[in-house]
């Protein structure tokens, strides 16, 4: 059986969820995708809590397959329905080329809530030209709000495929320093590096000695 695809899998999870918001949702699609310059993605990413809400995705056991099948590493289990929604928005917008790609986004940041910047950093797998997406990454690391810091750092396989050492140190230093569960970073045991155990080294013993 042929793969489904990140954005025929939202639409099938939004149908089922909020299935209120999926005819709004094609329209949207639909005029993203024809749209030389991107216009109607900023007023849809915004308007998307107002049809979908917060409620949990409530995926199966098949639909988290169905996911890790379609993105390796892709676990979208802590999602919203709205999280959803603005995921599938961005995969509509035209992406041929990666710079007015990559501008888009900065500027969706630039203007995004908490809840758009949660559902924006949690979407970084599912998005064309992801090395030339690590400096928003690293710009959410960076961030002082945890659901943020959380929404790159945790249940994401962005982070461990294209953050550099450095950028990489930082996410599990600080997940360690806020909080956040170790276990639920993709890719932690695969990117351990030298700095990295001097640096955690380093934490632990400031702590022991505080």
């Amino acid at each position: 059986m042929e793969r489904a695809s990140p954005a025929v899998l939202i639409d099938r999870w939004v149908s089922k969820v909020a299935p209120e918001a999926a005819d709004w949702l094609n329209t949207r699609v639909a005029a993203i995708a024809g749209e030389t310059l991107p216009r109607t993605v900023f007023i849809a990413f915004a308007q998307a809590s107002r049809h979908a809400g917060h409620a949990a995705l409530r995926l199966s056991p098949a639909d988290r397959a169905d996911a890790d099948s379609a993105r390796p590493g892709w676990h979208p289990e802590p999602w919203t329905a709205t999280d959803a929604l603005r995921a599938r928005l961005l995969l509509a917008v035209p992406a041929v080329e990666a710079a007015p790609f990559v501008l888009a986004l900065d500027r969706l940041a630039s203007a995004a809530d908490l809840g758009e910047l949660v559902a924006l950093y949690r979407a970084l797998p599912l998005l064309p030209h992801p090395e030339r997406l690590a400096a928003r990454a690293a710009e959410g690391v960076r961030s002082n709000i945890q659901a943020v810091f959380d929404a790159v750092a945790l249940d994401n396989p962005y982070p461990a495929e294209q953050l550099d050492d450095s950028a990489w140190n930082q996410l599990v230093l600080k997940a360690l320093f806020v909080g956040s569960p170790l276990q639920r970073i993709a890719g932690l045991d695969r990117r351990a590096n030298p700095r990295l155990t001097r640096m955690l080294c380093d934490y632990a013993h400031e702590r022991w000695a505080a």
